[in-house]
């Protein structure tokens, strides 16, 4: 699988971006920049909503950048749906706010505003409504920057296209538009392991057509044989917050409760000034176990990479997750 360049910065694929959010995450933003700044972490993702009127992860994310960081930008949907649900108000928050955010940060990369298809809707008419979605962020944002995002379900119910009418919904934008990426949430891919493997196999092959150097962003895969999944079905990029929720072990690469960093056999840390500066000023449980992950999930990618490049990713599978994930492994190739 050739490299991924974003902003004149190359890539091998698949890449894992380890996500930042203020919602259900161990770590708070700002203090979770810090430690991809102190493991040299090459991309991060932050959410817009978190940005909006929050100046020190407005600075650190700057900060981030200065350092050679690549940094995505979320449309900020995901933290907003989430505290309106649970809270039962009105959290003010909307393309203005996102585009406001984009402008300050000037991310590398900005996810599209989230726009759900309606129930009725053909693929073709939702491209169109994405068409006319991308023209009007086109006034104040680079689409060349643009990540759009395609959402396969109305926000409230049952997915309505499958992973044909993705395929030609990307298609259809990629041709009009001089985006890199589509991007899509794992959730919405389909029902088991498998058949999200399936639609990402075929979504990827049409995008690789019309974008030979672009490819498919699946949100919300963190999960490490979720990862090997989509990395063998040709995905290009993956982002997760498991790395902030939960720990991975990185003898079999299970994820496991936060607080149980010290109840597995784990590597140990490769050791810089930065990351001892960051021990000796807060060495708490949750900077070792942050840092921990940070590094744990660049060797898993590294395995899974090498697997690829080595044929031989069907093993890695058995090996970690046992026989029968081996042998859905299979069914997902067919």
């Amino acid at each position: 699988m050739d490299g991924l360049e974003i902003s004149g910065r190359r890539f091998d694929r698949p890449v894992f971006v380890p996500s930042i959010s203020s919602y259900e995450s161990q770590i708070p933003p700002v203090s979770a920049v810090e430690l991809q700044l102190a493991t040299d972490e090459p991309i991060t993702l932050v959410s817009s909503f978190d940005l909006h009127e929050n100046d020190d992860l407005l600075e650190i994310t700057k900060v981030f950048q200065s350092e050679g960081g690549i940094v995505l930008a979320d449309s900020g949907g995901y933290e907003h749906s989430r505290y309106n649900f649970w809270s039962h108000c009105e959290w003010k928050w909307g393309v203005r706010n996102y585009k406001k955010v984009s402008l300050e940060v000037n991310p590398d990369l900005i996810f599209s505003y989230d726009l759900f298809p309606e129930e009725h809707d053909s693929p073709a008419k939702y491209a169109l409504k994405l068409a006319a979605l991308l023209d009007e962020t086109s006034r104040d944002l680079d689409l060349r920057r643009i990540i759009p995002v395609l959402h396969l379900q109305p926000r409230r119910g049952r997915s309505i296209f499958d992973a044909a009418d993705a395929a030609e919904i990307s298609t259809s934008l990629l041709q009009r538009f001089p985006c890199c990426l589509v991007a899509i949430p794992e959730r919405e891919l389909g029902e088991g392991l498998h058949k999200r493997a399936k639609s990402v196999r075929e979504i990827a092959r049409a995008i690789d057509i019309v974008r030979p150097n672009g490819g498919l962003h699946v949100l919300g895969c963190g999960n490490p044989l979720a990862i090997a999944f989509m990395a063998d079905a040709g995905v290009s990029i993956v982002d997760g917050l498991e790395w902030c929720r939960t720990t991975i072990s990185t003898v079999d690469w299970h994820l496991h409760h936060h607080q149980h960093l010290e109840a597995f056999e784990v590597s140990p840390l490769e050791r810089s000034e930065k990351i001892d500066y960051l021990l000796q000023t807060r060495g708490g449980y949750y900077t070792k176990w942050g840092l921990h992950n940070l590094q744990g999930f660049r060797r898993l990618m590294e395995n899974i990479r090498q697997s690829i490049a080595d044929n031989s990713l069907r093993l890695f599978v058995e090996r970690n997750y046992g026989k029968k994930a081996a042998e859905l492994f299979d069914y997902a190739r067919l």
